[in-house]
């Protein structure tokens, strides 16, 4: 019966909790910008990207217990981060450092506490990281974690890629003999 979201508020992004009444209730209000907000699959944690107008240096991902807030567990430290997604197990948080590498951290509750590992980097991406600190990811992991899906820009900007076909259901085009 709730939904989170953020939005744009005298120039600053904060994050909200909007009541199934409509109600409005800040999670996460600061004179810098929360963005990126990424439930756990449980519904307990909320990951999302941290931005000071007056911190030198990049975004900084965190995560926060949900609803009610607490202590921040700071997830990326001087390498930054943005488009924060949990594995769909919970026991990891993915994010993409601002070199465009992808990133995990093995996230472990035990007795209501979040216990996080080392960012660990698992494959060097062209997704820029930092463009649109919007709401979307560019990237996508399977339920296991073992493969990803990713929207990157060209390699080489300027020049035309061929088109993808994709054909369905192709079977039907196939003669017997």
């Amino acid at each position: 019966g709730r939904a989170i979201g953020f939005r744009l508020k005298d120039g600053n992004r904060d994050i909200f909790i909007l009541s199934s009444a409509g109600e409005e209730e800040y999670f996460a209000e600061s004179p810098g910008n929360e963005t990126q907000p990424a439930l756990s699959p449980d519904g307990r944690w909320l990951a999302y990207v941290f931005r000071d107008a007056a911190r030198s240096g990049g975004p900084i991902i965190f995560i926060e217990s949900f609803p009610d807030g607490g202590r921040k567990i700071r997830i990326s430290d001087e390498i930054g981060g943005a488009q924060p997604r949990w594995r769909r197990d919970g026991s990891e948080l993915y994010f993409v450092a601002t070199d465009g590498t992808l990133m995990a951290v093995p996230v472990e509750e035990t007795d209501g506490a979040l216990k996080t590992g080392t960012p660990t980097a698992l494959f060097k991406t062209r997704v820029p990281p930092l463009s649109g600190l919007g709401s979307r990811a560019l990237y996508d992991a399977t339920r296991d974690g073992s493969k990803f899906f990713v929207t990157e820009e060209k390699e080489t900007p300027g020049v035309d890629t061929q088109p993808v076909t994709v054909l369905i259901n192709w079977k039907s085009l196939l003669t017997r003999q």
